[in-house]
């Protein structure tokens, strides 16, 4: 799936903090990003059409890349990744696990259900900074997209 420019990046955390640093980091990198985040599993589900009263969304309108955290109310991460990995239309969507869980499980349950990555969220903002440099690099800029 080719990005539409700026790339965008959906992002799910219920950790409202952790949704602003990612956002200010975009803004310190001056990163050509759209940031799109999403306080919990539902706005997100609406917004990508995955609940039955959904309008599934036209492909340019999708992301380049879906980053989601495993612990949140109501839809885990591993829940929504099983629905855009079943979805026709989403599952070509990288989707990028950032948690603070590095348990073996957790990592062993997400690339089963199809995650691109797994990634331990960052313990300070110089390593905020660091990581979501590289995944902007990476995914952005080295991927290639179909």
């Amino acid at each position: 799936m080719t990005p539409v420019q700026p790339f965008t990046i959906f992002h799910v955390d219920d950790d409202e903090d952790d949704l602003l640093i990612f956002r200010e980091v975009l803004d310190f990198l001056e990163a050509d990003v759209n940031y799109v985040p999403f306080k919990n599993g539902d706005a997100f589900r609406r917004r990508l059409g995955l609940c039955g009263n959904g309008v599934p969304a036209a492909p340019e309108y999708l992301p380049g890349l879906i980053i989601l955290d495993i612990n949140m109310p109501e839809y885990s991460g591993f829940d929504l990744l099983r629905e855009i990995k079943a979805d026709p239309v989403c599952r070509l969507i990288p989707v990028l696990i950032m948690s603070t869980s590095a348990s073996p499980e957790d990592i062993r349950q997400a690339y089963q259900s199809q995650a691109a990555s797994f990634i331990r969220k960052p313990s300070s903002f110089a390593r905020w900074q660091d990581t979501i440099q590289q995944i902007i690099r990476y995914w952005y800029h080295l991927n290639l997209h179909t």
